[in-house]
């Protein structure tokens, strides 16, 4: 009887062994064919590395194009994610369809990113770092599981910066830097870079919004990138009384947290510039370097040409190497039509310059959003070309020509805020480059339709300021549209509406000056 029972308890487990093996590979075909879909459809790290040592011994690099994604494909990816979670079950909760389902659903975040979508974006991104963080209960050993969570607390931090959400944005980036705390230079090459992403982004420049900042009197429009993940409010002597232009602005002049974000870079740039010379081959750690340089800020009067020239060196040989990698094109669009980076100069100098690098932007931009149709940010970067290309011509005195590129980006950005009506921030830029173009037509006497952009103007900001009045620098966008409106009435011979508008003007410029001196929204972010 024990034989007879030995061998039929034999016969079981093996029979059970058999139908696990079956099952696990079933699971393993049917998640490599995810995976797979994933990859295709859905934007994926621009370098696949497999985790071996600090160097580049076993080390591989595969380089991938950027998909062509859609508010359909997110939701296809979205409805495919049950499949990760039913595959692990039947494996007896398998840790690497697991890591795989936490892998997708942070695909899922990109997408949502990259249309716009950042409260899906940061949704996905949160249910991921969840699943990495049970992970590391299971697997307490591994060294990429933290990373991955790095990762994705970045991402949320990234998109926490769209949203123009800062304090959020710091705790983000400050959790994946306590990941990351025990990086050192012997850790795993991608921990090391992870590392060195978290000081790029605390370094990184946020652009204020507009209406907020003091601008030479010559510039109407958005202003340049001011400050990092600091929200510091605007000086006591801004905004400016009515009828007196705003003060010059210097790049830096107040920017007090400068040299904590410098170290932040430089930290970053030490780090990619080992990982470089370990792997020379792997482009991602070049095109970090690239921005670190281009986000450096030297003091006033010092400038920083030289770390700008190093960026656009970087990023046109990427551009050349990988013309599959859309960022490539996107970033060194974004460095090309940085118009305060040229190097200082007479007008006549100066210009041309200006000129000739917006176009070379314009050129890139118009290939992203005729390759890419449905990524919002191509979209918004060409606004922002054509808007700074209609500065230069309006300095050049070629108002025809400025005219046509403010119109451009007026398009564009009304394009944006209509097909993403979620993001405020789309809404708020289509005001300010309707501004823009108002403020060209008043030095060409286009009167009548002066009045008729001013007066949608003013409705529609007044509107989005009662529905969200948070936004206190809308004051800034409505004092503005009031001064524009006062001008045209007056040369038009109607003084009693036109100081009804500079009244009105003041108001907001009150209010401005009211917003501007709250609380900032939150804590400085940590030094290297």
């Amino acid at each position: 009887m024990a034989a007879v029972g030995y061998i039929r308890t034999r016969n079981a487990l093996a029979r059970e062994a058999q139908q696990r093996q079956r099952a696990e590979a079933v699971a393993a075909v049917a998640g490599d064919a995810l995976d797979r879909v994933f990859v295709r459809l859905g934007p994926s790290r621009i370098v696949q590395s497999s985790l071996t040592g600090g160097g580049g011994e076993g080390m591989s690099i595969q380089i991938v194009g950027q998909p062509v994604i859609s508010k359909e494909t997110a939701v296809l990816l979205e409805e495919m994610l049950p499949f990760y979670d039913r595959l692990a079950e039947r494996t007896g909760d398998d840790v690497g369809l697991q890591r795989k389902a936490a892998d997708a659903r942070r695909r899922i975040g990109d997408i949502r990113q990259r249309l716009g979508q950042y409260d899906q974006a940061v949704g996905a991104y949160r249910q991921a770092s969840e699943m990495y963080g049970a992970l590391v209960g299971q697997q307490p050993g591994d060294p990429m599981l933290p990373v991955s969570m790095a990762e994705a607390y970045n991402e949320i931090g990234k998109t926490y910066v769209l949203m123009r959400g800062i304090p959020d944005a710091q705790q983000a980036h400050r959790h994946a830097l306590d990941l990351l705390k025990a990086t050192g230079p012997t850790s795993p090459a991608p921990a090391r870079f992870e590392l060195a992403r978290t000081h790029f982004l605390f370094g990184q420049r946020v652009p204020s919004e507009p209406g907020t900042k003091p601008r030479s009197p010559g510039h109407r429009g958005p202003p340049l990138l001011v400050g990092g993940l600091v929200d510091h409010p605007p000086t006591d002597d801004w905004p400016p009384p009515l009828h007196q232009p705003a003060p010059p602005s210097t790049e830096g002049d107040s920017d007090p947290d400068r040299e904590a974000r410098n170290q932040h870079l430089e930290r970053a740039i030490t780090l990619l510039t080992a990982l470089n010379q370990e792997q020379p081959e792997n482009p991602e750690y070049r095109y970090l370097l690239a921005l670190c340089y281009r986000e450096l800020v030297a003091p006033p009067g010092q400038g920083h040409l030289n770390a700008v020239r190093k960026a656009i060196e970087i990023l046109e040989g990427l551009v050349q190497d990988f013309p599959q990698i859309a960022d490539y094109r996107l970033d060194l669009c974004e460095t090309y039509a940085a118009i305060e980076t040229v190097e200082p100069g007479s007008p006549q100098r100066v210009l041309p310059l200006m000129e000739e690098r917006l176009r070379k932007a314009l050129v890139l931009s118009e290939q992203l959003t005729s390759q890419h149709p449905n990524v919002p940010e191509y979209l918004a970067s060409q606004a922002r070309v054509h808007h700074r290309l209609g500065e230069v011509l309006r300095q050049s005195q070629r108002l025809d020509d400025a005219e046509n590129h403010d119109r451009k980006a007026l398009d564009i950005q009304a394009q944006l805020a209509k097909g993403f009506p979620e993001v405020v921030t789309y809404q708020v830029w289509e005001a300010a480059f309707r501004n823009s173009l108002a403020d060209l037509l008043l030095r060409r006497d286009k009167l009548a339709e002066i009045r008729a952009i001013a007066d949608t103007n003013i409705a529609r900001t007044s509107r989005l300021l009662k529905d969200s009045p948070e936004l206190w620098y809308l004051h800034g966008l409505l004092m503005e549209s009031n001064r524009t409106l006062a001008a045209a009435l007056r040369r038009s011979g109607e003084a009693e509406q036109a100081s009804k508008a500079e009244t009105q003007a003041e108001r907001h410029r009150s209010k401005l000056g009211e917003g501007s001196r709250l609380p900032a929204a939150g804590p400085t972010g940590p030094r290297p």
